[in-house]
Parts: structure tokens; C-alpha cells; sequence
């Protein structure tokens, strides 16, 4: 539909609905909104066309006796105009969308913000792009294959490694710490494993292999309890007791770590000052997470390696206390990030 037929219909649509009109005074009073909004005038055969067009293919309840007007109640062959104010807040949910910025199959977004004046106004949210970062070109059409449920063949190269195929069932894309994760099950087994789209090389769509559902509800909620995205079939959630001091309390109190997080109070923290009296002041925190592959001894466990990443950043601000095996990787990590510094100071 041409845009000016378009304002015909939209020009109708408001005139059936008041009602009781002849073909001549909707003729009269269509041609006089055309002219307030700078359009050229049509003849009443344009109008009779138009109005046999809106009952014929659009399906308008048009009644044609005598007069013109909707016999159903309240009908409308277009929505309600936006106002200004849902024409902003939808403008910025569009903008949260912002680390899409650049990606070509995404111009949709833009070319709708556009379109709402977004340009007009600074935005007022601000979300960190990723536009730059490797294998953002993989997002459209890995969205694509997800909504479409279609099994590919990804070819895969891990850091460090060498290029691997794998038949996957991709089930979700997943945001962790500025990095793109394509979430999907292996053919053959049914494993659960996570790719990050920066390391994808390629893939094609295996149209002839029948795709299969996550079978355990919905795959966002395996993340819920997790640190990061990478989460072992053996893994339980564990208890991790820490002490953070005053300056870092604040910060993580109000920024959880975990959904399962606890400020431990009473008597369980006098118990905890007691235990470790060298502690002095800060606040002892309980957390639930899965922290590892359980696979024989302590020793012996798979780390969590996002999980170590996330509690060695707050450095001697937070100092894990149990599980001991979780103390001793992270007590590894930031011994060893100390002999490095020690070789390059002078």
C-alpha cells in the first residue's frame, strides 16, 4: 500500500467510525484532511474505490445503506497513534539494544528508531557495545537458526586447540562479561556445551537431521545459579563462605555474586570471628553456586574457572574461607599473578 493510500484508509478509518456519512461528505472531508497534511486531492470514484477496497480485502465492517459507517462497535483498521511519551520509551527500549549497533541484519532497529525521531533527543541509557569485539557477525543468523530450530554444523576452533566440527542443537545466545556464548546440545550425545562466537569459523544448516528441544524446561535457568556459562554435568551447589572488608561490603551487597547470598549475623558470625580472628572487621558472606566438577578428591575437581576469575578480581578485598579446594585454586592464581609482577619490577 502506497503511503498516500495509506492516508486515505487512515483518513476513513476515523470518519466510519463516527459514522452516518454519504459518499459525498466522506469525499468533502478526506479531501480536507489531504490538505492539511500536504497531500494531493483524489475524486469521489478514488473515494468509492477505496471504500469498496476496505470492506472487500480488509474486511472492514462497512455498512453500505443509505449511509457509511462501521456496524461493529469500536473497530479500527489501525492501531491508536503513539503519543510522544510511548514514542520515547519505546525509542529507549530499542537503544538496550545497542551492542547490536553495526551489525547489518539488525538495520531494522535503526531504521525503526528513525522512524520514531529517536535521533532527536541523546539517549539516556548507555549499554557497552560489542560491535568490535570478534564473531559479532555470527549473531543474526545464529538468531535466525535458533528461532527457526534448525540444527547446524559449526566449525570450531577453542583457544588453544585445533579446528573441530560438531552437529549441534543451538538453544540460546548468552551475554557473559562481554563475550558471546552460543549455547546448543551435540548430536550424538545430547552434551550440553557452550561456544563462544568469536572462535566459530563457520556453519551450515543440516536441514535433513530433525532438531531437538532442550528437554529439561528452559535452558536459561541452568545459568540461574551459575557464575559465567560454563556449568559441568557432575556440578552440585555448593556452600562458599568469604570475608569481604568494609571498603568492598558495600559492593558486593548490593551487586550479588550469587542469587544464593547471605551476610552471615549473630551467632554465626560471632562463631566466624572467633575462627578466624586475624579478620579484622569486613563482613563474612555465605554463597550458593556450582563451583566445580565433583570428580573424586578435592584435589582432583575441574574448576570453575569464570568462578575463580570472578572472586580473584576483588584481590585481598575478598578472601575465600571454605571450601578449602576453592582457597587453594584462587591462592594458586594470585601467587602466581605476584611472581610475574615480582620479574618485571625494578
Amino acid at each position: 500500500m502506497d503511503t498516500h493510500k495509506r492516508e486515505r484508509f487512515e483518513i476513513l478509518d476515523q470518519l466510519l467510525q463516527k459514522g452516518q456519512l454519504v459518499t459525498r461528505q466522506l469525499h468533502k472531508m478526506t479531501n480536507g484532511e489531504l490538505n492539511k497534511r500536504g497531500l494531493a486531492k483524489v475524486s469521489l470514484r478514488v473515494i468509492q474505490k477505496d471504500l469498496k477496497e476496505m470492506k472487500e480485502r480488509l474486511h472492514a465492517p462497512i455498512n453500505y445503506e443509505g449511509r457509511f459507517r462501521y456496524y461493529t462497535e469500536d473497530f479500527t483498521l489501525f492501531h491508536e497513534k503513539m503519543s510522544d511519551k510511548e514514542r520515547e520509551l519505546i525509542s529507549e527500549v530499542l537503544r538496550t539494544l545497542g551492542q547490536f549497533d553495526g551489525l547489518k541484519d539488525f538495520e531494522w532497529i535503526q531504521n525503526y528508531m528513525i522512524g520514531l525521531h529517536a535521533e532527536e533527543r541523546k539517549p539516556i541509557l548507555s549499554f557497552t557495545s560489542t560491535a568490535e569485539l570478534k564473531g559479532t557477525k555470527w549473531l543474526p543468523r545464529l538468531f535466525d537458526v535458533i528461532s527457526n530450530k534448525q540444527v547446524i554444523n559449526v566449525s570450531y576452533r577453542p583457544f588453544g586447540g585445533k579446528t573441530k566440527e560438531y552437529i549441534l542443537h543451538p538453544y540460546l545466545l548468552k551475554e557473559y562479561n562481554g563475550r558471546w556464548y552460543l549455547i546448543g546440545a551435540i548430536d550424538r550425545d545430547n552434551f550440553i556445551i557452550n561456544f563462544a562466537i568469536d572462535r566459530i569459523k563457520d556453519f551450515c544448516i543440516k536441514d535433513k537431521i530433525p532438531y531437538r528441544d532442550y528437554s529439561n524446561g528452559d535452558i536459561n535457568q541452568r545459568f540461574t545459579d551459575l557464575v559465567g556459562v560454563t556449568l559441568h554435568e557432575n556440578s552440585k551447589l555448593e556452600q562458599i563462605i568469604i570475608w569481604v572488608d568494609d571498603n568492598t561490603f558495600n559492593y558486593v551487597d548490593t551487586k550479588h555474586i550469587t542469587r544464593f547470598q547471605t551476610t552471615k549475623k549473630g551467632i554465626e558470625e560471632r562463631n566466624l570471628r572467633n575462627q578466624y580472628p586475624q579478620l579484622e572487621g569486613g563482613r563474612f558472606i555465605e554463597l550458593y553456586t556450582y563451583v566445580c566438577e565433583l570428580n573424586g578428591e578435592p584435589e582432583d575437581k575441574y574448576k570453575n574457572y569464570e568462578l575463580v576469575r570472578e572472586l580473584s578480581s576483588y584481590a585481598g578485598g575478598l578472601l575465600v574461607l571454605t571450601p578449602k579446594y576453592l582457597q587453594n585454586q584462587i591462592f594458586e592464581k594470585i601467587t602466581a599473578f605476584k611472581e610475574r609482577y615480582s620479574k618485571i619490577r625494578t
